[in-house]
């Protein structure tokens, strides 16, 4: 993120306290797992991921913070959207090919020889 002031204006917060506001509700959203966060210097909301909902939802269920009526409201809307599960995505990404690296140095291309002719 380049500038907080300009975030905190995008997300309707004006005056001398938007950039306070606006990090006070990005500390919510970090202390709720849905995002995370390294700071920079003064800037304390550098580098800003979002979390999939699936995962952080699952994780505030885990934490007993989501109700029960809005967790069956949760799941009713992600078998109609036929979302994936939590245990569904961890199976997906446990079974996804891992990324070998490949050295620059072990890789040989094949230089084509000049053709001869006459």
């Amino acid at each position: 993120m380049e500038h907080e002031a300009v975030h905190a204006f995008a997300a309707g917060y004006e005056g001398t306290r938007a950039i306070r506001t606006w990090q006070e509700r990005m500390k919510v959203l970090e202390q709720a797992g849905l995002i995370k966060t390294i700071d920079v210097g003064n800037q304390k909301y550098k580098y800003v991921a979002i979390i999939h909902p699936t995962t952080a939802i699952q994780k505030l269920r885990d934490a007993k913070k989501v109700s029960d009526k809005w967790w069956n409201a949760y799941i009713a809307l992600k078998v109609q959207t036929r979302e994936a599960t939590h245990e569904e995505r961890q199976k997906k990404i446990a079974s996804a090919r891992k990324v070998v690296p490949i050295v620059p140095s072990a890789v040989k291309i094949p230089v084509p020889k000049k053709s001869q002719s006459k």
